[in-house]
């Protein structure tokens, strides 16, 4: 069985998100795709005014309804996991998958050797990068390349068109009715539904 594991805040889940994860579901041959959404992200401080993190997981359910072969894994949230590489050890022991691809883009690819016990990490999975804009077109094989040599790491980059929208971008707009064009529609209907973001203020 082949699995992928994307996370992400996903605060919130956008159409990137979800063109992402259908690329890496098709690219990689997934079996299965998780759909991730973090309970505290190590790397960021929440904005002040996001939403818990079981409602960015009802977000992420709603967004992946209907979506074969991708399902939300609320593992993150349920252990209060915030290393990605605990995450990957449970993933281990509940599916032992064959393959384990670590699905990420390429601006945090780009400080994978950085994470918590990322020699580790890079032994446990494969990594699955997504490419979105010319730079990282440009400057990802040579960061691959050296992962590679450094952690026998075993990579795939993948080309992901862009599409320009950010949760960060969202987040601001949403508060004035904007944005709902970037968001799945029952994500939107569930925003306005539950007032989220009402009273965000970005950091």
């Amino acid at each position: 069985m082949k699995i992928g594991f994307f996370g992400g805040s996903f605060n919130p889940p956008h159409n990137g998100h979800i063109q992402s994860a259908k690329k890496a579901l098709d690219c990689l041959c997934l079996d299965l795709l998780l759909l991730t959404p973090a309970w505290s992200p190590p790397h960021k401080v929440m904005p002040p005014g996001s939403p818990e993190p079981a409602q960015r997981s009802e977000m992420c359910r709603i967004a992946a309804d209907n979506l074969t072969g991708i399902e939300v894994c609320e593992l993150e949230i349920e252990h209060k996991i915030r290393y990605t590489v605990d995450t990957v050890n449970l993933l281990q022991q509940i599916y032992r998958p064959d393959e384990l691809w670590l699905c990420l883009g390429g601006d945090m690819f780009l400080t994978l050797q950085d994470w918590a016990e990322a020699d580790k990490l890079m032994k446990i999975c494969r990594i699955a990068v997504f490419s979105r804009t010319d730079r990282e077109i440009n400057i990802l094989p040579e960061k691959a390349a050296e992962l590679s040599r450094r952690f026998g790491a075993c990579i795939r980059l993948m080309e992901n068109p862009v599409i320009p929208v950010s949760s960060t971008w969202l987040r601001e707009k949403i508060p004035s009715g904007a944005g709902a064009e970037h968001i799945p529609p029952g994500v939107w209907e569930y925003i306005q539904k539950e007032k989220l973001y009402e009273k965000f203020c970005s950091l």
